[in-house]
């Protein structure tokens, strides 16, 4: 990355919130940090809450630290889910790359390109 570009790492819901810190340094965003900012390299993390099995991408719900999407269904959730991570990723005007913390789901990102 060059020197003095703007970049930005992100996740979902999935972790627990942590301290602000005033300068942002060694810290994760999520939607709501991230949201109509821009920056040229986005790394997103997918986490636990969304994963690729058999040709298709499934949501879980349980893995989310989001309080209202704990109790719906895995279909209801997915669309959240993919939403939330195309948000993230569209942030890095210059590009992005994902991290899956789901290994099936990491193998078949590598194989996209």
């Amino acid at each position: 990355m060059e020197r003095g570009a703007g970049a930005r790492i992100s996740a979902g819901f999935c972790w627990p919130w942590s301290p602000d810190r005033p300068d942002g340094e060694a810290q994760i965003g999520c939607l709501y940090t991230c949201q109509a900012l821009q920056y040229e390299h986005s790394d997103v993390i997918i986490g636990p809450d969304l994963a690729r099995r058999d040709g298709r991408w499934v949501g879980a719900p349980s893995a989310s630290h989001g309080r209202p999407f704990r109790n719906v269904s895995a279909d209801d959730y997915l669309g959240y889910a993919l939403n939330t991570y195309w948000v993230l990723a569209t942030q890095g005007t210059g590009g992005c790359r994902f991290l899956s913390v789901d290994e099936e789901s990491q193998d078949f990102l590598g194989n996209l390109l």
